[in-house]
């Protein structure tokens, strides 16, 4: 069954919160996947919902001049669709995948900075 991470940045007031669903203690494995990426912009406020095969960790940080969110999924390989994600519009925009040895990356342009607690 698929596990859903859901962040939620608000512009200007700026809360993040992650999501894991499943539950338990997090079990490294390559075969994870990262298999879509749903975005849904609400003006100030956006929630990035990540499918993945199995309950991962995940760090998520911000980078400024241009401002981005930067999601970092150790021990899982990408599965994306090559398609933009739905919704990449508003505060959070195009979406840079990439796939390292040791983790996929996910980086959100973003139209406002943010901050992620």
């Amino acid at each position: 069954m698929p596990v859903a991470l859901a962040l939620v940045l608000v512009s200007a007031g700026l809360l993040t919160s992650a999501v894991f669903a499943g539950g338990g203690p997090f079990q490294a494995s390559a075969a994870t996947e990262a298999r879509d990426v749903t975005i849904a912009n609400e003006g100030r406020q956006a929630t990035v919902s990540i499918s993945l095969s199995r309950e991962a960790p995940a760090r998520a940080f911000t980078l400024n001049d241009p401002p981005r969110l930067v999601i970092d999924l150790p021990g899982t390989r990408l599965a994306l669709p090559a398609a933009e994600p739905a919704g990449a519009t508003g505060l959070i925009g195009a979406l840079e995948a990439s796939g390292f040895e040791d983790r996929a990356r996910l980086v959100f342009a973003l139209a406002d900075d943010v901050r992620v607690v």
